[in-house]
């Protein structure tokens, strides 16, 4: 494969850092093989329909929500979408789930998350108080690739700072992948991590995978 071409939404190129293959930062979306959507504040609640929770945080503005909504709804399949932190939590409100407003247990430190197809565990960086909540749209629009080997919050608090009701078999979503975007989100922050860590080399097997196909 040729030298890859990354976009990172909002030029916070640190977010490449995961990358293990040659590549070029781009100045536009157009141009790239692999866009990037960065972490920052808490999504706005009013796109999932809940009230503001005592714990979050977002700008009122909803301009970045708007621009990045253009990037996924002007973009074709050559490219492929990677979320980190916050960009997950985005595409999974704009593929039509929910956040969980506040949890506890996510906000420092690595922690193991679990890949049940193969049976891995990888460590993971954790540097989050929201958690992406999929469970209300069709399966068909989400997979759940990797989630926490254990639950690690004490609570899950939505806009009305009252804890959810959770679905059976809950699990804590930490790497999802959403094929109507070409999209795979990471809860953790690769970039913050060593190249030859299990799950930056796994990132990266993913993506180079998707976009020879």
């Amino acid at each position: 494969m040729n030298r890859i071409k990354v976009y990172v939404v909002g030029y916070s190129y640190g977010y490449a850092r995961w990358i293990n293959v040659p590549f070029d930062i781009v100045d536009s979306a157009d141009d790239a093989d692999i866009i990037i959507f960065t972490g920052g504040e808490d999504v706005n609640p009013k796109l999932y329909g809940e009230p503001k929770g005592r714990f979050t945080y977002f700008s009122n503005r909803c301009v970045r929500e708007k621009n990045e909504w253009d990037y996924i709804t002007g973009l074709n399949k050559k490219h492929v979408i990677v979320g980190i932190c916050r960009g997950l939590q985005f595409m999974n409100v704009m593929a039509g789930g929910k956040m969980i407003q506040d949890v506890s247990g996510h906000a420092g430190g690595p922690h193991d998350i679990l890949f049940p197809q193969t049976g891995e565990i990888m460590k993971t960086s954790s540097l989050h108080h929201q958690m992406v909540y999929p469970f209300n749209i069709s399966k068909e629009e989400y997979e759940i690739i990797a989630y926490s080997r254990v639950n690690r919050s004490k609570w899950y608090l939505n806009g009305y700072n009252e804890g959810i009701n959770l679905p059976a078999n809950f699990v804590e979503p930490e790497v999802v992948w959403y094929p109507g975007f070409n999209a795979i989100g990471v809860q953790g922050h690769p970039e913050m991590m060593l190249k030859g860590e299990p799950l930056v080399v796994w990132l990266n097997n993913f993506v180079i995978q998707k976009l020879e196909q």
